[in-house]
């Protein structure tokens, strides 16, 4: 029996499982408030954009703060160090997550600023393909948390089901990466530079769904552990 198993009867089981908890609702507030910075974008609706702008900022450095916790508990428990490299590497995979959602926003608001006449110009096509991988992204993340939760809960199966059914939407973001860079591309948008920053934006939403599959894929890990 590993150490991460026994841990499940141990005393650090319950604060380990809150942080996870809150954690992963941090990372679920900013993949949530992307869509909306984008809609609201494309309405024009500056005091909007700054609105969720700030809300996912705000998720953002609360789930830092929360890693950092997490890594303090993880580090003080009982877990052998080999498993506690394992739970901790859970959380910073999590973590990156909600990172690129920060670097999504980032991005988005620069474009903005700099190119919003050349953003507001944007065919219906590119910005339905956009919204289209905002909400892959999504349920990527969702299904992530459902991973998390069953792992902590001890329900292996589902944790790697659901671990499953993330890997496979990450597929189907990838998909429509290539389809919305083909479309830009397609777009010949009088600015260059605005077109790069765009391929930026949505390089980087791919890569949410990337992170989702990664920390998925650290599920299994810790999940073989339990069985």
């Amino acid at each position: 029996m590993s150490s991460f198993t026994r841990w499940f009867a141990s005393r650090t089981r319950e604060r380990i499982y809150e942080l996870t908890r809150r954690h992963m609702e941090q990372v679920r507030i900013a993949v949530n408030e992307l869509p909306q910075l984008v809609d609201a974008a494309f309405r024009g609706d500056e005091s909007a954009v700054m609105e969720r702008f700030t809300r996912i900022s705000l998720a953002e450095d609360r789930a830092d703060e929360i890693r950092r916790e997490a890594d303090r508990v993880v580090a003080g428990s009982e877990i052998l160090p080999a498993d506690r490299g394992d739970l901790i590497s859970l959380f910073d995979k999590v973590d990156l997550v909600v990172d690129r959602c920060q670097g999504a926003a980032r991005v988005l608001r620069i474009i903005i600023e700099e190119f919003g006449d050349d953003f507001e110009k944007l065919s219906e096509n590119i910005r339905d393909k956009i919204l289209r991988m905002l909400e892959a992204d999504r349920n990527c993340v969702e299904h992530l948390h459902q991973a998390i939760d069953a792992l902590l809960r001890g329900e292996v199966g589902a944790a790697m089901e659901a671990a499953d059914h993330t890997e496979s939407l990450e597929k189907r973001v990838d998909e429509q990466y290539r389809e919305t860079e083909r479309a830009i591309i397609r777009e010949r948008a009088a600015n260059p530079i605005f077109v790069l920053y765009l391929m930026r934006f949505v390089d980087i939403l791919e890569q949410i769904a990337d992170g989702a599959e990664d920390a998925s894929d650290q599920v299994r890990i810790l999940a073989a552990q339990m069985r």
